[in-house]
């Protein structure tokens, strides 16, 4: 049973363990989305900043065109690292996703009015950049506010896998622990079985090639099998047979019976020969 034990806490060790590994790739995979999503903030602040510089330096036309180039890469940016973010959050939960989606579909509709911003202010003449900048002023608070939210529920979703690893962990302490006693028992148990199994028989061995050795042989061995000691046992009880029987008939003689015989177990049987010898 000890034994049983044993290897069936082993078995779910090898569960928790496995479920340990896929817990550690979703901690694995809110830490990249984290990272990812801070890459994108600071991609889209960049972006933001660049979209202000078209307005506030693009007082001529070439002043305009070098920032909006500017902006424009800026914006392409926040474009490939936002694409990035989503491809990462379809690794992690659904929330996480529809969060990223979320901050693409903003960053999309804030993107056509930066540029249709920047279209109406180069075709007045770069006359009202206050007026061009009020269009769009603080249209870039939702994005960046979807943004915190993914960094936030990454950070909650890698807290709760490592909390689980944890709690794996400590599970997985006892468990062992479990499984070392279980398989110590277990161990005992069979050792103290076996060294019974095994030292019975070669105590009554013991006891009865002593009585022989004294000239006992009414020493009975009650051990039966088929082992090694079985055989041996079956053999002692033979001798001890072999022994009493010569030994009565030795007895008969004693008292005047000449006509008890005994009879020879092989052609080296010495004793039996020369009992038989004496008696005729």
């Amino acid at each position: 049973t000890s034994l049983f034990c044993g290897l069936l806490t082993g078995g779910l060790l090898l569960q928790q363990r496995r479920a340990t590994a896929a817990t550690e790739e979703l901690v694995a995979t809110s830490i990249t989305t984290r990272r990812v999503a801070a890459a994108t903030a600071v991609r889209f602040t960049d972006e933001v900043q660049q979209w202000k510089n078209v307005l506030l330096r693009g007082a001529t036309a070439d002043e305009f065109a070098r920032h909006r180039a500017t902006f424009e890469r800026a914006m392409l940016l926040a474009t490939a690292t936002a694409d990035t973010l989503q491809r990462q959050a379809y690794r992690a939960d659904p929330e996480t996703r529809r969060l990223a989606e979320r901050f693409v579909a903003e960053h999309n509709t804030l993107g056509r009015k930066y540029q249709e911003v920047l279209t109406a202010f180069a075709a007045a003449g770069h006359a009202d950049p206050r007026g061009a900048f009020r269009q769009a002023a603080d249209l870039d608070r939702s994005p960046l506010r979807t943004l915190e939210a993914v960094q936030r529920r990454a950070d909650a979703q890698a807290t709760a896998h490592l909390a689980r690893i944890t709690a794996a962990q400590r599970r997985d302490g006892r468990l062992a622990l479990f499984a070392f006693v279980a398989l110590v028992v277990g161990s005992v148990s069979i050792g103290v079985w076996t060294s019974r199994r095994i030292l019975q028989p070669i105590d009554a061995l013991e006891r009865a090639a002593h009585g022989l050795a004294r000239g006992d042989v009414a020493t009975r061995i009650d051990y039966h099998g088929d082992d090694e000691l079985g055989r041996l046992a079956s053999a002692m009880r033979e001798t001890l047979a072999y022994l009493d029987a010569t030994a009565s008939v030795a007895e008969s003689a004693r008292r005047g019976d000449l006509a008890a015989r005994v009879e020879p177990r092989s052609e080296a049987d010495r004793l039996s020969y020369a009992l038989g010898g004496l008696l005729e």
